[in-house]
Order: structure tokens, then C-alpha cells, then sequence
């Protein structure tokens, strides 16, 4: 009976705050849920479907008053604010129009601002609970919806379902991959140093398990990537609430409730950016770490949802739901994690004699063999220990090895061992010419990731010996933390025994949150200088230097390309930073470019020249850049009026326009003009066009009409035409 009272009472409360008029006679199903990711912050809204068309009444959700109305080709396009008589604000955007009353308004405020763009605040503009206020579009950005939010007293946006009971939702999330990401310096996956990702199976119902079994050493977090849809549309939404237990103890939880806009950009604290930079998969982390400003979060005592293993396995399970109560869940074991049963510390040859140190777990029996073919190998008859304990191989053990034949080029070490079986390792003495490593900066760790060799490699870094192990799928890595490194340049180097393998220098440096720091590289050729607010955790940080042959565009370049590293760096505001150029002639307007994996150039910032071989921009993130000049002035073509044409009244003005490298950047630079007279240009950047209308009465006669557009790098195109009114 008690259990009765508490549904009844839930549902009661549901219903006491359903009293908001559903925002528009379009539907009652969604395209995007609340609090969905977006490329750099949260979506503070849901987006309600309009079936990819315009023009669908939007109603005053509660007797209010138009509090605000804002205009912009980007962003939220045409929007409507509306104070609601409880103090919360409808906020209706991407609209296409609005009634009359309020347009004309809006009409005399651009003529007389000469601008299509406006954020107006009317005074004394009251609607009542039904009233339409707006008509439904897509100005701004994406396909035909209705962006609706509900905002607090505080100006937050919640959730709007919490009003609401409309949506049909029976469907439960689904869940696809669990990434298990190493957070301490000597972490690991799997033996592997890198972030691993597992994939997700459904058993029975809602209930997922991981395929493949996770091991983990040391200190690491869970992200879980999936999604979620509601019944009859095929739309994805994000998810309302995730729970992670540990040992069968809640550790971490996440719902999505209230959006403060002040701490939007940190959506890449909570999504593991990592992945999605280099993936474009978004993980959504089920641990939190201290710098993290965002609301979402229940707190619990001694806990942030992170996982240490040592000694023992641990149980975890994770629970999902959408905002109606609809549950996926995950379960899974973690186990610890050794690192590999044998490692080869050195091997040197000399004739017949071999040379062998290693180490490993404790083991009952080993035994040797060798030859010239690693098919065809004989045991060894004759070895020696010369250094070390066989009860304590985990110190190492050094043996002295008789191979029996000069010519023997294959060593086989076989151990076997008290909990992991037997283990084997063939080692080759003749190595390949060079191996080139794949460096990974992550945080304050260097990670070094090599083809797995079958002879014992090391990275030597700052007179320091960092040996490497299998990581799996034929990859060996090893790990150097930012304390072993100098800030100046490291000279690394890849040997076995007395062959060197690889060499290179690796300028490096540690980017910390909180401080103001500048670094420099190639004698100066590039500096950045970084502010309080750039990171918000520690980060190595390097750069390389290279020529411009890497570019595929045809515009004149001035420099070499520059590329600041790792891609996985998030910048939470942009760098100051100088590069040297070369002699930049006067043809054009010079800009920092930045420079695509398959060569492409973009647009990135504006330059000022230093000196005559200096420049100077703001750089908004880690990647490659060039200084080059855009010389090629936008594209227009004009649609409407045409050229000759005559007309019985004032044509649309219709035209398309596009720039390659530069962008229009602004509506100001957009000009049209009616027999030298303004013409408010509606430019929308995503379909590139603009359309526009003439505000005043049609005379009889020939008139011209003259269109001027210029992009971010002062490249003008002018086009005009003559048509004539009778």
C-alpha cells in the first residue's frame, strides 16, 4: 500500500508541473533531446520536428511577455524570448517569421539600423496562453525544427519534458562501447598505455555484456558511447541519467537536469575528448575529475567514479536511462593485470657465447634453445647464471649461453610459470635497419608505440633506458613521464643491443592551467604564448617544422607549415602566437591558414606584421598552420532579378554566393543596393544564399541593382544588372 502511495504521489507531482501549453501545432515528436552533445557545447533545448518544412504556429506556452527578440544569419537565426508569469522564459528559435504586428516592428528597426541583424527588448509586448507569437523555421543553422528551452529565474535552461507528458517514449537505450582509459602515469589496459575500447553486446532484454576481458593495472576511468530513440521517428537523442556501481556501491552518477550556460564549453570535460578528435566517437565519461565546473553530477562521499586495481578483480555495473525511465544496463568484471611474464632486458652475441638478461614473474622452469632458423632450433646444452637469483627473477637474472654454433642467429627463452602457464619469447639477434615509432603525448606521459620486434628494443631518452613490452595486436610500447623529460629538446633514440634503430629530437614542454607561459621552438621561428584559462589540466605540448610542399590548394604561401601538437589538446581559449615568414609581397591580404590532412587550406586568423619576417595571430587550437594569401574574391550569382528583364512590380532579390578559403565571415559584408539605395540583405551562410526584399513602392522605369560581397581577407566582387519596371 505504501508502494502504491509513492507512484501515485510521483505521478501527481509529474502532473502538477504539466501545466505549460505544448509550444507549436508542427508534432509532438523530437529530432534532439536536452543536453545532447554538440561540437563544443551542450544543447540547451529540444528540438521539436516540423517534417523538414516552414511555417508550422508557435503558441505561447503561458500567459507572458515578449521579453526579447533577436535576428542573426547565425546561431539561433530569428528568436523570440518570452517571460513567463511564473518567472521562467520560453525561449522559440530557427523561426521563420513572425505575426504582423511584430514584424513591421522589426522592419523599422533594421531599415533604420541599416542592418538585418537585431536584438530588440519591446517594451510592454503581453501575450496570452495560446497566442501565436512565431512561425516555425530554420534560420541560423541545420534542417526546418523548432529549437524550444524552458529557462529558470536564474536564466538556466531545464529540461523541458518536466512540463510536459506528450512524447511517446517505450524504447530503451542502446548501448554499444565501453572505453577503458588509463588515468595514472603507469596505467594500463590490456598491457597497452592507450585508452581501449570494447564492444558491447545484448544478452537478454535490456542487459549489455563486454566482449573481451578487460585487465587493468593501476588507476583508470569508464566511458560508455550509445544512444537513444523514441518510439515511431528514427531520430538519436543522448541520454538523461547514467549510474556506475562498483562492488555493487554507487561511485558516479549523471543527469541532465539543469544547464548552467557558463560552463557549456567544457562539454569536452565530460565527453573524453581524445576520441572524439581523432575517432569523432563520443564516450561520455562515468568518472569526474576535480577541474570539472559542470552540474550534472551526484556526489558521493570519497568517491569520482574513478577505478584502481592492485591486487584483486573488481565487479562494476552501469545503468542507463532516458528521461522516461525506460533502462539499459551493462555488467562486467575488470581483472588486474600483470605486465608480461618475461622481459628482455638485453642480449648481445659474440661467436658462440650469448649474452641474455631478463626479467620476470616468479617461475617453476625454464629451458633454452637456439639455431639458425627459428622453425629449426636445437636446446641448449650449456648455459650459465652470471648475475642474479632464479627465486628472484622479477630483479632480474643474467645468463651466459653457449649456442653451440657461431652462426646461431635465434635465441628461445621458455618459462613456465606459477599463475600465467608457460610463456615464450624468441629473440632475434639481427634486428630490421630502422623502426619508426608512433609518439602519443597524453597528459604528462610520453607514449612510445612500436611493430612488436622479436629481440629485445629500448627507447633511450635524457640517459635514461625505457624498455618496451607487447601492448597486443603486435605492438610493443613503453611510457616515459614528464619528470624524466627536460623541457628543452630530448634527443630520443631507439637501440638493441649495440644497434641503433632510430633517432630523432622531440621538442617538448608542459603546458599547465592557471598559468601564463610562452614557449619557443626553431630558435624562435614559432612562440605561443598561453593565458590562465587555455588548459585546465597539464599537457605536453610540442611543434614540428616542415616545408610546404604538404599543401595541395594553389594560393602564394609564406611560410613554412607549422604544426602544434598533440591533436588530442584542447584549448579553452586561443593562443597568442608568432611565426616567421618569409618576404610577404603586396598582393593580397595575408592569414594564417590552417593546413588539412589531405593538404586542403582554411581559413584560421588574421595576421599583423612584426616585423618584415615576423608575424603575429591568435591560434584557437592545436593543428597545422601556414601564413599564405587569399586572392581570389567570393563567388556570386545572381538568380533574380536578370539582367534585361522587365517586371511588373519589384522582383525578389535572389542571389548565391560562396568563398573558398576565406569565408563572408559577416553580414556586413554584404551589400545591396536598389538605385544606390540600401536593401536589407537575409543571408543564410549555410544554404549560401541571400534573399531580400525592397521596402518602398515600385516607380516605373530602368533600375539597377548592384551587389558588393567581400570575404575575411578583403577580396571584393561587385556584380550589377539593369532591369526595367512598366
Amino acid at each position: 500500500m505504501k508502494f502504491i502511495f509513492i507512484i501515485l504521489l510521483l505521478q501527481f507531482s509529474r502532473l502538477f508541473a504539466q501545466h505549460y501549453l505544448w509550444p507549436t501545432d508542427a508534432s509532438t515528436y523530437l529530432s534532439s533531446s536536452f543536453c545532447e552533445f554538440r561540437n563544443g557545447h551542450y544543447h540547451s533545448a529540444i528540438d521539436i520536428k516540423t517534417w523538414l518544412r516552414e511555417g508550422y504556429k508557435c503558441f505561447a506556452i503561458e500567459d507572458g511577455e515578449v521579453s526579447r527578440i533577436r535576428i542573426s544569419p547565425f546561431g539561433y537565426g530569428k528568436v523570440l524570448y518570452l517571460r513567463l508569469k511564473d518567472g521562467n522564459t520560453a525561449v522559440y528559435a530557427h523561426l521563420q517569421r513572425f505575426p504582423p504586428k511584430i514584424e513591421s516592428q522589426i522592419r523599422k528597426r533594421q531599415l533604420a539600423d541599416k542592418k538585418y541583424s537585431l536584438d530588440w527588448a519591446p517594451a510592454g509586448l503581453k501575450v496570452k496562453k495560446g497566442d501565436v507569437v512565431a512561425y516555425t523555421g530554420k534560420t541560423g543553422t541545420g534542417v526546418p525544427h523548432l529549437h524550444f528551452e524552458i529557462r529558470n529565474t536564474r536564466g538556466n535552461p531545464v529540461n523541458p519534458l518536466a512540463y510536459y507528458d506528450q512524447i511517446k517514449d517505450t524504447r530503451a537505450p542502446t548501448l554499444q562501447q565501453i572505453a577503458v582509459i588509463p588515468l595514472s602515469l603507469d596505467a594500463t589496459v590490456n598491457n597497452n598505455f592507450l585508452p581501449q575500447v570494447f564492444d558491447l553486446e545484448r544478452s537478454k532484454g535490456q542487459q549489455y555484456h563486454i566482449k573481451g576481458t578487460i585487465r587493468v593495472h593501476g588507476t583508470v576511468g569508464l566511458a560508455l558511447r550509445g544512444l537513444d530513440r523514441a518510439n515511431d521517428v528514427g531520430n538519436k537523442y543522448g541520454f538523461y541519467q547514467t549510474s556506475l556501481h562498483v562492488n555493487k556501491k554507487p561511485v558516479f552518477q549523471i543527469t541532465y537536469n539543469e544547464l548552467e550556460f557558463s560552463t557549456t564549453g567544457h562539454i569536452f570535460t565530460e565527453i573524453y575528448y581524445p576520441l572524439w578528435i581523432t575517432q569523432g566517437e563520443r564516450f561520455h565519461k562515468l568518472y569526474r575529475e576535480p577541474f570539472n565546473p559542470l552540474l550534472f553530477y551526484t556526489r558521493f562521499k570519497g568517491t569520482d567514479g574513478t577505478i584502481t586495481i592492485a591486487d584483486s578483480s573488481l565487479n562494476f555495473k552501469i545503468e542507463v536511462t532516458d528521461f522516461f525511465g525506460n533502462l539499459s544496463t551493462v555488467s562486467g568484471k575488470i581483472e588486474t593485470s600483470r605486465m608480461p611474464a618475461v622481459h628482455i632486458r638485453e642480449f648481445t652475441k659474440k661467436n658462440r657465447w650469448a649474452f641474455l638478461e631478463f626479467d620476470s614473474e616468479p617461475f617453476t622452469d625454464f629451458n633454452l634453445s637456439a639455431g639458425r632458423d627459428p622453425h629449426q632450433m636445437d636446446p641448449v646444452k650449456y648455459f650459465e647464471i652470471s648475475g642474479g637469483k632464479i627465486s628472484e627473477p622479477q630483479d632480474g637474472l643474467k645468463l651466459k649461453i653457449n649456442l653451440g654454433d657461431s652462426l646461431d642467429r635465434y635465441l628461445r627463452l621458455r618459462l613456465q610459470t606459477r599463475d600465467s602457464g608457460e610463456y615464450e619469447s624468441l629473440i632475434a639477434q639481427f634486428p630490421p635497419d630502422s623502426v619508426r615509432p608512433v609518439l602519443y603525448l597524453l597528459g604528462e606521459k610520453l607514449v612510445a608505440e612500436i611493430e612488436s620486434p622479436d629481440y629485445p628494443i629500448n627507447l633511450q631518452a635524457n640517459n635514461k633506458i625505457y624498455a618496451f613490452h607487447r601492448s597486443g595486436a603486435g605492438k610493443a610500447q613503453t611510457m616515459i613521464p614528464f619528470s624524466d623529460m627536460n623541457v628543452l629538446p630530448d634527443i630520443l633514440s631507439i637501440t638493441t643491443g649495440e644497434h641503433s634503430l632510430w633517432s630523432d629530437t622531440l621538442y617538448i614542454d608542459r603546458l599547465m592551467p592557471g598559468e601564463k607561459q610562452k614557449f619557443s621552438w626553431f630558435d624562435s621561428a614559432l612562440t605561443i604564448a598561453s593565458g590562465t584559462g587555455t588548459v585546465i589540466e597539464p599537457f605536453l605540448i610540442t611543434s614540428l617544422r616542415y616545408g610546404p610542399a604538404a599543401v595541395s590548394d594553389s594560393l602564394p604561401l609564406g611560410s613554412e607549415i607549422y604544426e602544434i601538437d598533440p591533436a588530442t589538446l584542447l584549448f579553452f581559449e586561443r593562443v597568442d602566437a608568432t611565426l616567421q615568414t618569409d618576404s610577404l609581397p603586396d598582393i593580397g591580404t595575408w592569414g594564417l591558414f590552417r593546413v588539412s590532412g589531405d593538404g586542403n587550406l582554411s581559413y584560421e586568423a588574421p595576421i599583423e606584421k612584426v616585423s618584415s619576417k615576423k608575424v603575429k595571430c591568435r591560434i584557437g587550437g592545436p593543428g597545422r598552420f601556414i601564413i599564405a594569401c587569399d586572392t581570389i574574391p567570393p563567388l556570386v550569382e545572381i538568380n533574380s532579378p536578370q539582367n534585361g528583364r522587365v517586371y511588373h512590380t519589384w522582383p525578389a532579390i535572389r542571389f548565391h554566393l560562396e568563398d573558398r578559403y576565406s569565408d563572408i565571415g559577416s553580414e556586413d559584408n554584404i551589400s545591396i543596393l536598389i538605385d544606390g539605395k540600401f536593401v536589407i540583405p537575409e543571408w543564410d551562410p549555410e544554404d549560401e544564399t541571400v534573399e531580400a526584399k525592397i521596402d518602398y513602392p515600385p516607380t516605373s522605369g530602368a533600375h539597377t541593382l548592384t551587389v558588393s560581397v567581400s570575404d575575411r581577407s578583403k577580396n571584393v566582387r561587385q556584380q550589377a544588372l539593369l532591369f526595367t519596371i512598366r
